[in-house]
């Protein structure tokens, strides 16, 4: 028969584990990202002439909640795929994902600072989920460059 063979040590643990706490951290911030998108949708209503759209507007925001989350499935997906012997794929799948998610930080940091002419940045949510994102981005790219 032969000898059995001893169950090995999950490779690259550290940068899976990484990999999954970044990628809860850019699901989460795509959610709180979303939440002060309503408020335009809030505002859209009260038009008279537009109110007849915010189903549509409503259906969009919930398709790019749904791709903004992508990011943080795909950085997961990655850290997975990091710990099956699947480096080059994993490091590739984590850098399309991250790739993703920091478009959309920047986007997100942008347009803060220039609705609210800076002062929206201090909002308790938005703040959190700019910072979060931003450690996410940099942890996951860590994860990244530590697989081996």
């Amino acid at each position: 028969m032969g000898i059995p063979q001893r169950v090995t040590a999950l490779e690259n643990k550290l940068p899976f584990i990484l990999c999954v706490i970044s990628g809860i951290i850019f699901i989460q911030a795509a959610w709180v990202g979303s939440i002060g998108f309503l408020q335009y949708i809030v505002v859209i209503a009260t038009i008279p002439e537009l109110l007849e759209f915010v189903w549509l507007i409503n259906l969009l925001l919930w398709v790019l909640v749904a791709i903004a989350s992508l990011g943080g499935i795909g950085v997961i997906a990655g850290g997975f795929l990091l710990t099956k012997g699947r480096v080059g794929t994993g490091k590739f799948v984590i850098g399309l994902a991250v790739g993703m998610s920091f478009i959309g930080v920047i986007i997100k940091t942008i347009t803060t600072i220039w609705l609210t002419g800076g002062t929206g940045i201090m909002d308790a949510f938005l703040l959190e989920a700019t910072i979060t994102e931003w450690v996410a981005v940099f942890m996951s790219i860590f994860a990244r460059r530590m697989a081996a």
